[in-house]
C-alpha cells in the first residue's frame, strides 16, 4: 500500500512537471481579432485541438511503455531507444527528425502569441508604448517580435530546461486556475455589470478597427438579444430568476473562500498526506470538515441564480466543472517544487514591479515635458519681452 501511494506521488508529481505540453491553446485565442466569428470558431477549435493533442499524448506513452518496461526507459531519448531496444534502428533517425521537425514547429508556436500579446497589453498602457508599433509593410508589431524573440532566445540560453519546463507549468496552471474562478464569477453575475463590461471592451476595440475586424469584434462582444435570453422552466421554484448585486456578492464571497480552503484541502493533501494515510484521527477528522466545508460552499454557489444569457458556448456543469478544475489545478501546483514557487513569486515581483515602474515613468516623462514646455514658453516670453524693450 505504501509503495502505491509513493508511484502514484510521483506519477503526480511527473504530471505537474509535463503540463508545460498542454500550453499553446493561448494561441487560438490571440487570433480572435483575425477570426470571422470568434465567439463561435475559437471555442470549438480549442476543444478540438485539446482533444487531438491529449489523444496523441496518450497514445505515445501507452505505446512506449508498452513496448519498454517503464525501469527500462532511457529518459533522455526514449522514443528513440524505444525502436532501437526491438532492433528497429532505422526508425532512430526518422524519429529524430520528426522531433527536430516538431521542436521546430513548436518554437514558432510559443512565439507566435507572444507578440501579439505584448502588442495588447502596451496599447492598454501595461507596457510601454513603442511595443505597439505596427510596421506600415509587414502590418506586424515588429517590435514586440523582436523583444519577445530576443528575451525568449536569453532564457534559452542562461536557464536550464527543467526550470524553464517547471516555469512553464506553473504558469500554466495558475492561468487555468484563473480562468476556472473567472467562470464561476461571471456565471453568476448581475447583467449589467457584464453588459457594461462587454460594451467597454467593445467601444475601446471600435476605436482602434475599422472595417470588417471591427464589425466582427463588435458582433462578437456585444451582448446577446433579448431574444436569445435563457427561457427554459425553472429547477427551483423558489429560487430567483435573475442575479443581482447580493447574490453576485455573495459568489463572490464563496468563490473566494472555496479557492483558500481549496488550496489548504490540497496543501494537507501533499504534505500531510502520512498522517492521512496512517488514518490518525485528527487528520481524518481535518479532511472530513474540509470536504463537507468545500461541498457546502459548491451547493450554495450553485442555489444562486445564473445569468439568463445565453452565448454560443458555455462550461457546462457549473459549478461543478470549474471547481474541480481549480482543485486539480491546485494540487498539481503544490506538487511542483518549493524552488520553482520561489522562482515563481520574484517573477511575479519583477513584473508587478516593472509594470509599476512603467507607469511612473511615464509621469515622470509627462511631468518632465510639461515642466520643459512651462520653461520654454517662460524663456520666449522674456526673449519677446526683451526684444521689444530693446
Amino acid at each position: 500500500f505504501k509503495n502505491c501511494h509513493f508511484v502514484d506521488l510521483q506519477v503526480l508529481k511527473g504530471a505537474a512537471t509535463c503540463f508545460y505540453a498542454f500550453i499553446g491553446f493561448d494561441i487560438i485565442a490571440t487570433t480572435g481579432e483575425e477570426a470571422k466569428s470568434p465567439n463561435t470558431s475559437i471555442p470549438y477549435a480549442i476543444t478540438a485541438s485539446l482533444i487531438t493533442c491529449l489523444t496523441a499524448y496518450v497514445s505515445v506513452s501507452v505505446i512506449l511503455t508498452l513496448m519498454v518496461p517503464y525501469n527500462m526507459i532511457d529518459s533522455e531519448s526514449p522514443l528513440m531507444e524505444m525502436f532501437v531496444a526491438h532492433g528497429f534502428y532505422a526508425a532512430k533517425f526518422i524519429v529524430a527528425i520528426g522531433s527536430v521537425a516538431g521542436l521546430t514547429v513548436s518554437l514558432f508556436g510559443s512565439l507566435f502569441p507572444m507578440p501579439r500579446v505584448i502588442y495588447a497589453m502596451a496599447g492598454d498602457g501595461l507596457l510601454f508604448r513603442f511595443l505597439s508599433h505596427v510596421s506600415s509593410y509587414t502590418e506586424t508589431p515588429v517590435v514586440a517580435c523582436i523583444v519577445s524573440g530576443f528575451l525568449a532566445a536569453l532564457l534559452s540560453l542562461l536557464v536550464s530546461l527543467r526550470d524553464l519546463i517547471e516555469m512553464m507549468s506553473i504558469g500554466t496552471l495558475l492561468a487555468y486556475t484563473l480562468v476556472s474562478v473567472c467562470v464561476l464569477l461571471l456565471r453568476y453575475q448581475p447583467e449589467s455589470d457584464i453588459d457594461g463590461f462587454v460594451k467597454f471592451l467593445s467601444e475601446e476595440h471600435t476605436k482602434k478597427k475599422e472595417g470588417i475586424l471591427a464589425d466582427c469584434e463588435k458582433e462578437a462582444c456585444s451582448p446577446m438579444s433579448d431574444g436569445e435570453e435563457f427561457s427554459g422552466p425553472a429547477t427551483n421554484t423558489w429560487k430567483m430568476d435573475r442575479p443581482t448585486v447580493a447574490t453576485g456578492r455573495t459568489v463572490t464571497i464563496c468563490v473566494m473562500l472555496l479557492f483558500v480552503l481549496l488550496f489548504i484541502f490540497c496543501s494537507f493533501i501533499i504534505f500531510g498526506a502520512d498522517y492521512v494515510y496512517d488514518q490518525v484521527w485528527w487528520a481524518v477528522l481535518l479532511v472530513i470538515l474540509m470536504v463537507l466545508l468545500i461541498i457546502a460552499l459548491v451547493f450554495v454557489i450553485l442555489q444562486q441564480p445564473e445569468n439568463p444569457k445565453k452565448l454560443p458556448y458555455m462550461a457546462p456543469c457549473v459549478p461543478f466543472v470549474p471547481a474541480f478544475a481549480m482543485m486539480v489545478n491546485i494540487y498539481l501546483m503544490l506538487k511542483l517544487s518549493s524552488v520553482t514557487w520561489i522562482r515563481f513569486a520574484v517573477w511575479c515581483f519583477v513584473g508587478k514591479l516593472f509594470s509599476t515602474s512603467n507607469i511612473l515613468i511615464m509621469y515622470t516623462f509627462a511631468y518632465v515635458a510639461l515642466l520643459t514646455s512651462h520653461y520654454l514658453a517662460r524663456s520666449v516670453c522674456v526673449c519677446v519681452g526683451t526684444f521689444q524693450f530693446s
